[in-house]
């Protein structure tokens, strides 16, 4: 079974909008910067943000007992969104796994913007 309502959702559920602090600043100060260019920074945290496409879900066994919890996870210029939607009825196991694959996947230092 796969969770959180990737493609449409209307309901319960986790969001968070995470804000990139400064980058505004930066860009102003550092745009024609050939090492330290704000633009290529932002680039490259996009390109490290986890992707799970349609292609995965097509393979998985959706008569399997496990569950997929993946987050949908969006860019809108220097900020992150990352949502999960959850199923009605709620099932408390389903949220409490469901919760800690969000706060995971905001949490991965993969995030981190490169030096």
């Amino acid at each position: 079974m796969i969770l959180g309502n990737i493609d449409n959702f209307k309901g319960t559920g986790l969001v968070a909008f995470i804000d990139i602090l400064g980058f505004a600043k930066e860009i102003e100060e550092k745009w024609d910067n050939s090492e330290d260019n704000p633009l290529q920074k932002l680039l490259t945290l996009k390109e490290k943000l986890p992707r799970i496409t349609n292609d995965v879900f097509k393979e998985y066994d959706r008569n399997s007992k496990s569950k997929l919890f993946p987050c949908r996870v969006q860019t809108i210029s220097d900020s992150i969104v990352v949502s999960f939607g959850f199923d009605e009825p709620l099932i408390h196991g389903d949220v409490i796994l469901a919760t800690m694959v969000f706060l995971y996947t905001i949490l991965d230092r993969q995030y981190s913007l490169p030096p």
